[in-house]
This record gives structure tokens, C-alpha cells and sequence, in this order.
């Protein structure tokens, strides 16, 4: 789901070069990327379980689009957990 997203993280290397950073491979959908990284601003900001993730993200020294999109990351898994549980999500 994630792939489909383009929110799958993509890794730089060659032979033994492995690069230090990671991206998004951005090969997905680029809607449905765009409404899960609005979504995960969304809910960071009404959500405390996912405004201090993405607080601790800025605080490791992450962009605001980096620590976005390591929570848009965490929303589809947390709505891939939800839809295969049968649990409704509660805005608390």
C-alpha cells in the first residue's frame, strides 16, 4: 500500500556505496500521495499520538515535508491496521 502511495522509502547504493539518506520513491499515485501527506497534516494537528510523532521528527533534525511524510507513513499503517482489524478510528 505504501508502494502505491510512492511513500515507499527508496535506497542509493552501488557495489558498496550505500548512501546515508533515503527518499521517497514518489512512483505511486500522485493524488493519493498528496491526500495522505494533507491527511497526516491533518491529523497532526488533532491528533496527540500524531502530533508528538511528528514533533519528534522534526526534532531529530527532519524537514517539515520529511516529518510529513514519515507521518503520512504511519497513517496508512495505521489505516491498513484499522481496515483489516474492523476497528473504527477514534479521534481522541
Amino acid at each position: 500500500m505504501l508502494a502505491y502511495a510512492g511513500l515507499d522509502p527508496v535506497i542509493n547504493q552501488s557495489g558498496k556505496f550505500n548512501a546515508k539518506r533515503t527518499r521517497m520513491s514518489k512512483r505511486g499515485s500522485k493524488i493519493l500521495r498528496y491526500a495522505l501527506i494533507n491527511a497526516a497534516w491533518n491529523v497532526s494537528l488533532n491528533n496527540d499520538t500524531f502530533k508528538s510523532y511528528y514533533d519528534s521528527k522534526v526534532a531529530q533534525g527532519n524537514s517539515h515535508y520529511s516529518a510529513l511524510g514519515h507521518t503520512a507513513h504511519k497513517l496508512v499503517r495505521v489505516i491498513f491496521k484499522l481496515l483489516n482489524d474492523n476497528i473504527t478510528f477514534a479521534l481522541v
